[in-house]
């Protein structure tokens, strides 16, 4: 089973990837993050809650936007539901 310091390694990569492409901010869902770590192992995965573990910890308030669930229309400045794969992250950049 991959750790959070898997998810932490696959989300930074991207985020320096998005910062090397000068881009203002990236939109990320923890069912990306899962979906390229079953890719990576080549095995499917079950729940993975360390996708959205990961989100959070580099998740900065005042900066980053989240949101999540079926009427994802709406985003918050602060991390307010519980973990899906809908898990979703505006992480603002430069970080």
């Amino acid at each position: 089973m991959p750790s959070k310091d898997d998810a932490l390694r696959l989300l930074d990569e991207l985020l320096n990837a998005c910062e090397d492409a000068e881009l203002s901010g990236v939109s990320i869902t923890a069912l990306w993050i899962h979906r390229r770590l079953e890719a990576e192992l080549d095995r499917k995965l079950e729940s993975m809650p360390t996708c959205c573990s990961a989100m959070e910890e580099r998740f900065q308030k005042g900066r980053d936007l989240f949101r999540r669930g079926k009427n994802r229309c709406e985003w918050y400045g602060e991390i307010n539901a519980e973990h899906s794969s809908t898990f979703e992250v505006f992480f603002a950049l430069p970080r």
